[in-house]
C-alpha cells in the first residue's frame, strides 16, 4: 500500500471482524472519501469521492470486482446488497481518476477479496449473533488448505424485522471459493455464490407522520395506496461464478483471464 502511487483504501479480514457483521455501512465508513448508507435494511447507497445518487437496482458510477471478475453488471448496476459481510476476507478501494485502471468512465472501483490467504490446513467456525428487532445472523465457514490447493466453503442466514413497519429483510447466502496453485506462482480459481435477498421499504414521511409515529410506513393518501398496501420491497436471487486464471510472468507482470456469468 505504501508502494503504491495511487489513492488507496483497504478493509482487511481483521477490520472486518471488528465491525458489526450485519451491515458494510460501519466498516466502509471508516475509510476516508468513502460514503456508504442504508436506504433500509440491506438497501446500501455508495460513492467514492462523490453523490450518493443510485441506479434502480444498485451503486452507480463505481465498479465493483468480486475477486478478477465484475460484479458490475453491463447497464452499471450493482447488486451490492446480495453479498453478505462474513462471508469476505477483504476489500481494497481505488479512489478517483485511479479507476480508470479497470475502464474509463468510473468514479472509483472496489476490490472483494473472497478469498484471501490464511496460514491454518482446516478450519471450521461458526457465528451466531442478534439484537433489537428480531435480528438474526448466523454464518458457518469451512476452510481446507492442502499443499497446492486450498477450499472454502460458506453458509450464512440473516433476518430482521426492522425499526419500521414494512422494513423487514431476510438473506439466504452461500459461497464457495477454490483456489488451485501451479507452476511457479500460478493460480486457478473456482468462485461462485448464491444469495436469495428479501427486503420491503417503508417509504418517506412528513415532519409531521414523523413526529406522531416515526415507526410507521408511508401512510396512503388520497391517490396512492401506503407502503404496507403496495408491499413495497425488493426480492432479488442471483447467482454468481466464473473461472479466473492468474499466470505470474515475472514479479512485475501478470496475466489474468476470467470466464464468468450470473443471473438475476
Amino acid at each position: 500500500m505504501f508502494l503504491t502511487p495511487a489513492s488507496v483504501g483497504i478493509l482487511a479480514s481483521r477490520q472486518l471482524r471488528v465491525h458489526s457483521p450485519n451491515s458494510l455501512v460501519a466498516a466502509m465508513n471508516t475509510l476516508p472519501g468513502i460514503r456508504m448508507e442504508e436506504r433500509s435494511p440491506a438497501s446500501y447507497r455508495l460513492s467514492i469521492r462523490g453523490s450518493l445518487l443510485r441506479s434502480p437496482f444498485g451503486v452507480r458510477n463505481v465498479k465493483i470486482y468480486f475477486d478478477e471478475m465484475p460484479l458490475t453488471d453491463a447497464s452499471g448496476n450493482t447488486y451490492l446488497n446480495g453479498l453478505d459481510i462474513s462471508a469476505l476476507n477483504n476489500i481494497e478501494i481505488l479512489k478517483g481518476p485511479d479507476g480508470s485502471l479497470f475502464g474509463a468512465n468510473s468514479g472509483g472501483v472496489m476490490l472483494i477479496d473472497p478469498l484471501g490467504s490464511r496460514r491454518d490446513s482446516s478450519r471450521l467456525s461458526l457465528n451466531i449473533n442478534g439484537g433489537s428487532y428480531g435480528l438474526f445472523h448466523e454464518h458457518i465457514a469451512y476452510r481446507d488448505k492442502g499443499r497446492n490447493n486450498e477450499i472454502s466453503v460458506q453458509q450464512s442466514y440473516q433476518q430482521s424485522d426492522g425499526y419500521r413497519d414494512n422494513s423487514n429483510m431476510n438473506r439466504h447466502y452461500i459461497q464457495l471459493a477454490d483456489r488451485y496453485n501451479y507452476g511457479n506462482g500460478n493460480q486457478l480459481k473456482l468462485i461462485g455464490f448464491y444469495s436469495d435477498l428479501n427486503y420491503k421499504t417503508p417509504g418517506g414521511l412528513t415532519l409531521a407522520q414523523m413526529e406522531s409515529n416515526p415507526k410507521s410506513a408511508r401512510p396512503a393518501t388520497a391517490t396512492l395506496p401506503g407502503a404496507i398496501e403496495q408491499q413495497i420491497g425488493i426480492q432479488t436471487s442471483m447467482l454468481y461464478g466464473g473461472l479466473v486464471n492468474e499466470w505470474r510472468i515475472s514479479n512485475r507482470i501478470r496475466n489474468v483471464a476470467s470466464v464468468f456469468g450470473s443471473t438475476v
